[in-house]
């Protein structure tokens, strides 16, 4: 075989030759399925073969603490090794075994104590569903092309014998939602196969059910599991401790996070086009170290370094979601055990995970991007009186008449700035002709733009990108940092005469086109900042820059057709352009 059993599990399995075949036939079944499975609905995915399954058994008998291995029983020992055969065992399923589960004799199966759909109408509704994805869903999923979404959603089951990559993508993503619960069918049933061919789990219903919900579980809140193990006595049963082996699985599961599980090597030689399997590739090649030499003896200890910032997000999300189960396991563990001498000491050897991405202002140090999760947003009960009068006439003007409006205000800041710090008069500002400036690129071979508001203003920091800038409805100049910076006591309280209002500066920039370039220098800050943003908010990485000049210049990408409304005919062939039927205007100053 080419799981090796822990030494002191193996110890146990030698307690009773019948339930040690048991255990033995099933993983030799499970060994001789997995490594002839091709994944054929998850060839993008990181390792899920053999290699994995000793890896989480090993660490599973890792987690357990010595006063734990005393109560560990004959029982445990063999629900552990077939629940880890068990748990991502659907991610092999074959083409005519997903045929089989939808379309044929275990269509209608269900498990008793779930309240399961059964397969036929769960695929229905999954179906259902998929063909109302949004593009960002799409191509996630599949993957895109010139930015749009490399396939659109169709049932496979009209032409199952002849499946493209995006059906046995779409069938994977279903797949994946409901595995848990495959496994605890395969349990019981068998793993389907061709013909009505299966491979089927050894031992008695007793131990084909636990081991099954064990699996499961490890999809599933552990509470819920709990009311299944009524059937049983959830606290032991014939000397198997059900739930404390649930904590070991999902727990050990979830820390099978290395880099060797999406070699380096693979990820830069293949394409792979579902966007959430390279972000899951990149976050495994990210963690460089797991270690328990932490100083806190009950914690472990995860060593990453993410190259860009989805990736730093994806890690973040690991490791909370990592101690959130080390918590909820605890609190179960002790609800459960924790009045009985002997079964109290079943636990874990961590109760706390522990990174170099915990301390997020150290870490931003060694890398070129900001490590926080900023996105676009929206706050404020005001936004739907802003976006529908009098932003949406379908009038492009009125996006630039905004822009140009916050980049005045941000010059007139950036003037009262000066004039009361004194040592500011000299900051490197954006050369250019004016202070506000604003030009109209021609167009190139697709028809495509850029228009470029261009401010020599007060900039922005991270702080006004994030929660400000790219917040619709959320205003800066309300905030208490504002106000200290431009208001006095006396009447008007506002130094600055503000034109614009800066709670829809991203908003009006999505009048015009659907993708914006910006960078900008705070004036009080040594290096600049840049990024990019779409209208599809997904996460937004904003990079440092130290050449940038104070100020800020916005670049958005327009259409033909609004290219051709925001066309102003020459006058006298001058080069000066003359305001034509637009809502905007122009000024020697502001």
């Amino acid at each position: 075989m080419n799981i090796n059993y822990p030494e002191f599990i193996e110890e146990r399995l030698k307690l009773d030759r019948n339930l040690r075949a048991v255990v033995d036939t099933t993983t030799s079944d499970f060994e001789q399925w997995i490594n002839t499975s091709r994944l054929p609905f998850f060839t993008d995915y990181t390792d899920h073969g053999i290699d994995h399954l000793a890896q989480v058994l090993a660490t599973a008998a890792n987690l357990m603490t010595e006063e734990a291995k005393e109560h560990f029983t004959l029982g445990d020992a063999a629900i552990l090794v077939l629940s880890v055969l068990l748990h991502d065992s659907a991610l092999h399923i074959s083409e005519a075994g997903f045929y089989t589960l939808i379309q044929g004799h275990a269509s209608s199966r269900t498990t008793r104590g779930f309240k399961d759909i059964p397969w036929n109408k769960l695929w229905d509704d999954f179906l259902f569903s998929a063909n109302r994805w949004d593009d960002r869903k799409l191509i996630e999923i599949f993957g895109e092309i010139d930015g749009k979404p490399k396939a659109l959603v169709r049932d496979p089951f009209e032409h199952f014998d002849n499946l493209t990559e995006t059906d046995r993508k779409l069938i994977g993503e279903f797949i994946r939602r409901h595995h848990p619960r495959m496994a605890h069918e395969f349990a019981l049933y068998g793993v389907p196969g061709p013909n009505d061919e299966v491979i089927t789990i050894q031992g008695d219903k007793d131990i084909r059910d636990i081991s099954g919900l064990v699996a499961r579980s490890h999809g599933l809140p552990l509470r819920r599991c709990l009311e299944y193990l009524n059937w049983y006595h959830h606290r032991e049963y014939k000397g198997i401790h059900a739930v404390y082996l649930m904590t070991l699985l999902r727990i050990a599961d979830y820390l099978q996070i290395q880099a060797d599980r999406a070699p380096a090597i693979a990820f830069e030689y293949r394409h792979i086009p579902s966007e959430i399997s390279v972000q899951e590739w990149k976050a495994h090649n990210a963690v460089k170290n797991i270690t328990q030499t932490h100083n806190d003896p009950e914690s472990i200890e995860i060593q990453a370094r993410p190259e860009d910032v989805k990736t730093f997000l994806r890690l973040k999300d690991w490791l909370a979601g990592i101690q959130d189960e080390l918590d909820k396991s605890w609190a179960v563990l002790g609800e459960v055990y924790g009045s009985h001498d002997k079964l109290s000491k079943l636990g874990l050897i961590i109760r706390r995970v522990r990174s170099n991405l915990d301390n997020v202002k150290i870490f931003s140090k060694q890398v070129d991007y900001v490590p926080e999760k900023i996105e676009l947003g929206v706050a404020g009960s005001d936004l739907l009186k802003l976006l529908v009068r009098p932003l949406y006439h379908n009038k492009p003007e009125i996006g630039i008449r905004e822009l140009m409006q916050n980049a005045i205000d941000a010059v007139r800041e950036r003037w009262i700035l000066q004039e009361k710090y004194p040592e500011l008069q000299n900051a490197p500002l954006i050369e250019q002709e004016g202070d506000v400036v604003i030009w109209l690129d021609d167009p190139d071979e697709s028809g495509f733009a850029w228009l470029t508001i261009s401010d020599r203003g007060v900039g922005m920091t991270v702080d006004i990108i994030r929660d400000y800038f790219l917040t619709a409805g959320a205003s800066f100049r309300n905030s208490d940092a504002w106000k200290k910076e431009f208001e006095t006591n006396e009447r008007p309280a506002s130094q600055v005469l503000r034109s614009g209002r800066f709670g829809i500066g991203v908003l009006a920039g999505f009048l015009l086109g659907e993708e914006m370039e910006i960078s900008t220098r705070y004036i009080k800050s040594e290096k600049g900042i840049r990024f990019k943003t779409a209208r599809d908010f997904s996460a937004i990485e904003l990079k440092y820059d130290s050449s940038l000049a104070v100020g800020t210049i916005i670049r958005i990408l327009i259409s033909n057709n609004t290219k051709n409304k925001l066309e102003i005919p020459r006058k006298n062939n001058s080069r000066r352009n003359v305001p034509f039927k637009l809502d905007w205007f122009v000024y020697q100053a502001p």
